[in-house]
C-alpha cells in the first residue's frame, strides 16, 4: 500500500460546493482516502486530498494512466494521472 498526497485547486471565480472524488472502476486499487464529500473551495481555495494505492501482487507492472473525476455539485472534471507499478522484490 501506498499513500499519495495532491493538492487540488480551485482556479475558477466562484465557490465549488461540496467536492467528491471518483477514481476510475478499471482501477479497483486506487481509492481516495481522505473524508469524502470535501468542504466547498472558495476562488483560490485548496484542499489536501491523499489517494491510496493497493495493488495486488499480481498487477502487471508498467505504467497506469487514467483520471480521476472531481465532481461539484453541477459540473464535473477529470483529473488525469499516471502511476508507475514498479517490483520492489530483490
Amino acid at each position: 500500500q501506498t499513500l499519495l498526497a495532491l493538492r487540488l485547486r480551485n482556479e475558477g471565480g466562484a465557490a465549488t460546493g461540496p467536492l467528491t472524488l471518483v477514481p476510475p472502476p478499471a482501477f479497483p486499487w486506487l481509492a481516495v482516502a481522505s473524508v469524502q464529500p470535501l468542504p466547498s473551495l472558495p476562488p483560490g481555495g485548496e484542499a489536501d486530498i491523499t489517494l491510496r494505492l493497493s495493488p495486488d501482487a499480481a498487477l502487471p507492472l508498467g505504467r497506469y494512466e487514467g483520471s480521476i473525476t472531481v465532481t461539484a455539485p453541477g459540473t464535473a472534471t477529470a483529473v488525469p494521472f499516471s502511476f508507475l507499478a514498479l517490483s520492489t522484490s530483490v
